[in-house]
């Protein structure tokens, strides 16, 4: 078993001018050793997933990481430029068995883009669909259907304040290894409960809900 973890984790306040650039993807990414490593003395999401699979005899291979944290919305040479990244490094990989992503879920792009997804998208499409591609998010990602259509299973962290992603990660790493070995075969559905007239000026965005099965 091969599998490819990377993360773009990016959390947006649209009413922010400090925008994630070019730049601060850039200084941010890292690659190979320098993207998984650190994760693995850390008591964190990647670190438990990376830990778990490894004791099942899985193989790990690094896609970029690219941290640029929390500011406004990613302009579109950014996120360009990171979607061409994921894809030239999954293709300098060589054959993979699957896929783990570690995003926020509340990125969005200057002209409204849908960060998360269009990553999960671009990945689906060049792994095909049988691969598994499981993305672990923060408690209070935004899910579209995007994303909900390339992910094969999402989980989200559970405590608040988020003191899980140890776990989260394990619990990502059982399901992945369960996944590949043909013993459960995840199951997502995806549903946008509508907004009614009174309070879509309230709402800045719609509700979600994912049920995995």
């Amino acid at each position: 078993m091969r599998i490819a973890v990377g993360s773009f984790f990016v959390c947006s306040n649209s009413f922010s001018v400090d925008a994630i650039d070019l730049a601060r993807c850039q200084r941010t990414a890292r690659y190979g050793d320098a993207a998984l490593d650190p994760h693995r003395s850390r008591q964190g999401a990647i670190g438990g997933f990376i830990q778990t699979v490894e004791r099942q005899g899985a193989t790990v291979a690094a896609l970029p990481s690219v941290l640029p944290g929390l500011a406004g919305a990613v302009t579109a040479e950014a996120l360009n430029w990171v979607l061409e990244e994921f894809r030239a490094s999954l293709t300098a990989l060589g054959p993979v068995d699957a896929v783990l992503l570690y995003q926020h879920g509340g990125g969005v792009g200057e002209n409204g883009e849908d960060i998360d997804g269009s990553l999960a998208a671009a990945l689906r499409e060049q792994l095909g669909q049988a691969p598994p591609i499981i993305t672990l998010l923060d408690g209070h990602a935004n899910i579209s259907p995007a994303l909900a259509a390339s992910a094969t299973s999402l989980i989200g962290m559970k405590t608040n304040p988020h003191f899980d992603y140890w776990e989260r990660g394990i619990q990502a790493g059982k399901l992945m290894i369960s996944a590949l070995s043909g013993t459960v075969r995840p199951t997502l559905a995806h549903v946008q409960l509508p907004r009614s007239e009174e309070h879509t000026s309230e709402l800045q965005s719609p509700c979600n809900l994912v049920c995995r099965l």
